[in-house]
């Protein structure tokens, strides 16, 4: 069973309109709605469709 765990709203940044980029990459080939976020190096990329939910996360600084 898949652990859930609620994130406060401030803790990241949603960077969705500036990395456009990443989001037609990801929408190509998970589908559904793509959000990117960012904080303090982090990245994470959601995508949900009607089957599934699904994050991705990054860091560069590897922490």
């Amino acid at each position: 069973m898949a652990t859930i765990y609620k994130f406060s709203n401030k803790t990241f940044r949603d960077i969705t309109k500036e990395r456009v980029d990443v989001v037609k990459i990801a929408s190509g080939f998970m589908g559904g709605t793509v959000k990117v976020y960012e904080r303090k190096g982090a990245v994470i990329i959601h995508s949900e469709n009607k089957q599934s939910s699904h994050a991705s996360i990054s860091n560069e600084n590897g922490q």
